[in-house]
């Protein structure tokens, strides 16, 4: 009978896991040697230890070499800066944690709300996920946060969030977001169904 490959264990993945975080300590060490006090101080003034090295990363001494060796590495570094500023917007991003604690639920109740497409979740690795804080108005969801994702029909979380924030002709230039605000919910649905609609295209 053929082996059956094992799936590699945490064991089998220790000296790799080092070798990772011995390059990835040397790259912030470079980094941040370049950096003024201001800089610093703000990078470790992020509430979350990923943010500290994004921070970090929107410097483009941080890019120089990089450049040289892959010439995608600007773009790269635009995309991240752009993630961060969508989830830095109305209020930023929590975590499970504290979206369960304003909603007054539990985390399993948060994730099968995820798992059901009624609450927008942005994937942050390792199976874990961040929540735009705009979601939860006076201790529950958004009203009518619901029916305008299930109007976006499925499209990925960064888009939806997109969807969410940018300016929008048929609402008279409001964002989905400021619209919904406003109880404007028909508009936002259709709205959204056209979005989702565009994403099959």
């Amino acid at each position: 009978m053929p082996r059956t490959r094992k799936p590699k264990t945490s064991t089998s993945l220790a000296p790799l896991r080092a070798a990772f975080v011995a390059r990835a300590t040397q790259a912030v060490e470079s980094w941040s040697r370049g950096m003024s006090g201001r800089e610093l101080a703000l990078a470790v003034a992020e509430p979350r230890n990923e943010l500290v090295v994004l921070n970090a990363l929107q410097r483009p001494e941080a890019w120089a070499g990089v450049l040289e060796h892959d010439p995608l590495a600007a773009a790269k570094a635009r995309g991240i800066e752009k993630q961060r500023d969508l989830l830095a917007a109305e209020g930023g991003a929590v975590g499970v944690e504290e979206l369960a604690h304003a909603l007054h639920v539990s985390r399993q109740a948060v994730d099968k709300r995820r798992r059901a497409g009624k609450l927008l979740a942005l994937p942050r690795g390792g199976h874990r996920w961040v929540f735009p804080a705009w979601q939860v108005s006076r201790g529950r969801t958004l009203p009518g946060l619901e029916e305008v994702l299930s109007g976006l029909g499925g499209r990925d979380p960064w888009s939806a969030l997109i969807f969410f924030l940018a300016p929008d002709r048929l609402l008279n230039s409001r964002s989905p977001l400021q619209a919904l605000r406003s109880g404007d919910l028909a508009a936002v649905v259709r709205a959204a169904e056209r979005y989702g609609e565009q994403g099959l295209e």
